[in-house]
Parts: structure tokens; C-alpha cells; sequence
């Protein structure tokens, strides 16, 4: 077990943070980031919900959500699943997010406005699809 003790909190036996969160946000507060990276942290936390949800389609167990400072980990067993059923799994959270941008893309459009917040959640989402593919 050694550091890894030290460096997560427990909530339960599903559910950890690690210590490095708060130091995190604090310099995110500091340096006037705290709106963009709590945006961000919200879209992970949907990618990664997107393979909960998917994993439950198939029966899959949920085994834990881990939360670091740059994003979400969600643990499923996935050992009975075929290999369609994991792909779908794996495919759930990049369909999540480019999804997403997609949809703030047409907005934008149909709205004929050039929002930072609007441009903000596109490339955090576009990002999210292209580190995770």
C-alpha cells in the first residue's frame, strides 16, 4: 500500500480524492482559472459517467470513481462483457464528449455568437475526445 495511502482520501470503499485536489484548486483560485477548471472537471465527470451508464447497460459492475486533480477515473469490471459490449463501454465517453462539442458548435452557429464560454466548452470537449481516443 506504501504512499498511495497517503495520497488519496477515502470516502468509502468505492469512492477517493486525491490530497493534491485542494492544492490544485487553490491555484486555479488564485490565478482566476477556478470558472474554466471547475468547468472542465464537470465535462470529465460526465465522460466518465457516460461509461458507468454504459457499463450498467451490459450488467457490468460498478467498482469505484476515483477523483484527481485533472479529471475522473471510473473503475467497472469489465471481465464478462464480449468485445462489442467493452467497445461501446470504451467508445461511451468520447461519444460524450464530442457529442458535446458538437452540439455547443451548432448553438454557437445558430446563434451567430462568438462566446468565450461557448468556444471554452467546444475545445475543452474536443480535447477530451482527442486525448481519450
Amino acid at each position: 500500500m506504501g504512499i498511495k495511502k497517503f495520497l488519496f482520501i477515502r470516502i468509502d470503499d468505492k469512492y477517493k480524492i486525491s490530497v493534491l485536489l485542494l492544492p490544485f484548486l487553490l491555484c486555479m483560485a488564485l490565478t482566476g482559472n477556478l470558472f474554466k477548471y471547475l468547468l472542465f472537471m464537470f465535462f470529465a465527470l460526465v465522460h466518465e459517467l457516460a461509461h458507468i451508464a454504459a457499463a450498467f447497460a451490459f450488467k457490468a459492475k460498478f467498482k469505484g470513481l476515483t477523483v484527481y486533480a485533472a479529471g475522473f477515473s471510473a473503475s467497472v469490471d469489465l471481465y464478462n462483457l464480449n468485445d462489442k459490449e467493452m467497445f461501446f463501454v470504451y467508445s461511451a465517453g468520447i461519444a460524450t464528449n464530442l457529442t458535446f462539442a458538437l452540439l455547443f458548435f451548432i448553438l454557437s452557429a445558430a446563434l451567430k455568437t462568438k462566446s468565450l464560454f461557448i468556444n471554452d466548452i467546444i475545445l475543452m470537449n474536443v480535447m477530451m475526445f482527442v486525448t481519450n481516443i
